[in-house]
């Protein structure tokens, strides 16, 4: 594994034992060396993801010595053991920050488990960001390339492997003892990588060199445990945030959720977007429940979304968008979009940040391309604007998704969010790992391999929240 040395806990040995450690050339956290407590060290990052969010979006990043006294690790722990014991699961918290420490880059791994008795767990993985960057690019490249007219694609296993030796690795057997089934990854917003992206206009598609955050857009369900040969998302539930103190964990059972479903699958501008027939079929599928309405027409447009808001006054609430979205990662919000019909329609992000308020939501899933795709303006792109505005829980994706498959992962999560009472995070994976396991529908493969078992095909779709 290139670049990669993993850091070990010291904490059990005796003085000398370590010296000798040390003396060796081995590095350990600052945390294990007794220079900063693990706790101290978690409340610095959450104060930097804060206030780094807050710029991001343009207000006042700085936080009070009030506010910063109420960020605490024991007080996260406290507010994860309750709202685990609702959801009757078991969460880690999971920082993860790319930085160099005395000279050595690397990424610093840090596991809180819900439960204050347990102790939390702080390593340092050495790994060249050069290495990190160019297993993240490969890993993002072929995890996005599955063609039905294509053989089997597997490259993005062996970089799948590399990023989950380096990111989770270090504190996996932890997990598995303390009984862990979830994860809140927060992952460190500032180390960027040079991406490409599509661009549609009215002549067509063009890709363009953009920045990425690398570990904001990661699909990590799609990461590959060594051991195992499992992806992550087949041994725990997922979701991501930018800060653990800015969320709201709190269980609601979905079952009898009241939501509203818009869709458009039909564009004015047929030049720049094509048909969305299956969005029809998603439309259609996803409203086999009876608590779920449809405004006059169905068609997604600000008065329809501004109505259907309105509606929305009993807890708990999903609302489900499914249609195109482009999302331009170093352009200004008011280029970033869902489509309507009409293109002086479009619901772009500056609009979604400055009129709308979603504290109604409890769910909030946008079944639209590139979504969860987030720039210098705002961590998370549609998705995390929704979040921010008030929504618990939002379901986005990370490039552009195939629209037959959206369609039956979304009929799946909709399925189960009706008729299991289990928590956002575990609704997620278990439509995902449905999809894994659905049917092989393509007569150019044999019946021994299931193209939809490819992570382009659910991967993309990103819990921001708590995931309860």
């Amino acid at each position: 594994m290139a670049g990669v040395l993993k850091a070990i806990d010291v904490s059990g040995l005796e003085v000398e034992d370590t010296v000798k450690l040390l003396a060796a050339g081995l590095e350990f956290p600052l945390s294990l060396q007794g220079q900063v407590s693990i706790g101290d060290r978690v409340q610095e990052i959450e104060i930097e993801r804060i206030e780094e969010f807050k710029r991001n979006i343009l207000l006042n990043g700085k936080l009070s010595e009030e506010e910063i006294d109420k960020i605490s690790m024991e007080a996260m722990q406290a507010k994860l053991q309750q709202a685990d014991q609702q959801a009757d699961m078991k969460s880690a918290l999971v920082y993860l920050t790319v930085r160099e420490r005395d000279g050595v880059e690397g990424v610093e791994v840090i596991m809180v488990p819900g439960d204050p008795i347990q102790e939390p767990i702080h390593r340092f993985v050495k790994v060249s960001f050069r290495d990190l960057e160019d297993n993240y690019s490969d890993f993002f490249k072929y995890v996005k390339k599955a063609n039905k007219g294509s053989v089997r694609s597997t490259e993005y296993i062996s970089p799948g492997k590399l990023l989950y030796d380096t990111l989770i690795s270090e504190i996996d057997d932890d997990l598995r003892t303390l009984g862990i089934d979830h994860l809140q990854i927060i992952p460190d917003a500032s180390h960027k990588v040079v991406g490409t992206e599509r661009r549609y206009t009215g002549s067509g598609a063009s890709s363009h060199n953009v920045l990425i955050s690398l570990l904001q857009n990661i699909p990590y369900g799609a990461l590959v445990n060594p051991d195992t040969g499992k992806h992550l998302i087949g041994e725990f539930s997922l979701a991501i945030a930018p800060s653990f103190h800015l969320t709201e964990p709190q269980y609601q059972d979905m079952r009898n959720a009241e939501g509203f479903i818009l869709a458009e699958s039909e564009f004015e501008d047929s030049n720049k977007w094509s048909k969305l027939p299956y969005v029809i079929q998603e439309f259609n599928t996803i409203n086999h429940s009876n608590e779920t309405k449809i405004p006059e027409n169905n068609r997604f447009n600000a008065n329809n979304l501004e109505n259907v808001l309105n509606s929305l006054n009993i807890n708990p609430q999903f609302l489900h968008i499914a249609t195109h979205g482009q999302y331009w990662r170093n352009s200004d919000s008011r280029d970033d979009y869902l489509a309507t019909y009409k293109p002086e329609d479009y619901l772009s992000l500056y609009k979604l940040l400055n009129t709308y308020n979603f504290d109604s939501l409890e769910l909030a899933v946008f079944s639209a391309c590139q979504a969860a795709i987030g720039n210098a303006y705002l961590e998370y792109g549609l998705a995390g604007a929704t979040w921010l505005k008030g929504a618990e829980s939002v379901i986005g994706t990370l490039w552009d998704v195939a629209d037959e498959e959206t369609a039956i992962i979304m009929d799946k999560l909709h399925t189960i969010r009706a008729t299991q009472d289990i928590p956002v995070a575990k609704i997620l994976q278990a439509a995902q790992i449905e999809m894994i396991n659905y049917p092989n529908p393509f007569p150019n493969f044999s019946d021994s391999y299931n193209l939809r078992k490819h992570p382009y095909y659910w991967s993309a779709f990103q819990l921001i929240g708590s995931g309860h």
